[in-house]
């Protein structure tokens, strides 16, 4: 929390759901007049009780292709930017998705050049393409046609980059402590940990790895902060 007045501003991130526990605790910080709370939601309707709303749109095409520009990878060669921008308008403005996009991006050019072959937008965007489909017919089976635009676009990124780790060495072990890990506070995670984890069920064919034997366990004591 940080201060402007002498109030405490208080940032309550991703509320998308009115609660009993979130109306406690919002019933509880209007009391104290010193906190100035500041509340994002994709929610319209999350505040029942009144207050100053602001609705943020998403980027358009031209602000989207300069966050990939910002970034020394990337170049403005006309392939590129009609590539780019055919990218951007697939990504419907969302933020999120573009950030996810460009760490993938970047990570493959390292590993492509190793091999002397260059990662370029185009094979993200192709790569992108095909998996949309996929992610929206998982969206629909847990969902029920009832995602958005943003639920799409940041799935399909999120799977673009979980389907190549994947394909990695030991990457479905990778993708289970993920799984693992999404449940926990992400801070002063013990690597003690790692060795008591269960694979999931839908890793069952590696649910006899032995994860002591991996270099993790030769790091007892250390923590990932």
């Amino acid at each position: 929390m940080e201060k402007i007045n002498g109030r405490l501003i208080l940032i309550v991130d991703n509320v998308d759901e009115y609660s009993s526990i979130f109306e406690d605790f919002l019933s509880t910080c209007v009391e104290r007049d010193r906190i100035l709370m500041i509340i994002t939601s994709r929610n319209k309707d999350i505040l029942r009780d009144g207050g100053e709303t602001t609705e943020l749109e998403e980027l358009s095409v031209e602000e989207s292709r300069e966050i990939f520009l910002q970034s020394p990878t990337f170049d403005q060669s006309p392939t590129n930017e009609e590539t780019l921008n055919a990218l951007c308008t697939e990504f419907d403005g969302f933020p999120l998705a573009i950030q996810q996009s460009i760490s993938y991006i970047i990570q493959q050019r390292r590993v492509w050049s190793m091999d002397g072959a260059a990662y370029e937008i185009q094979d993200y965007l192709t790569e992108y393409r095909k998996t949309a489909p996929i992610a929206r017919k998982l969206l629909d089976w847990h969902m029920g046609k009832l995602f958005n635009k943003y639920e799409l676009t940041t799935y399909t990124t999120w799977i673009v980059s979980t389907q190549n780790i994947k394909e990695k060495e030991y990457g479905i072990h990778a993708l289970a402590l993920l799984d693992t890990l999404a449940y926990l506070n992400p801070d002063q995670i013990e690597f003690e940990f790692f060795k008591q984890v269960e694979i999931p069920l839908e890793h069952r064919t590696i649910e006899n790895f032995d994860y002591s034997s991996q270099p993790l366990d030769q790091r007892k004591g250390e923590k990932i902060s």
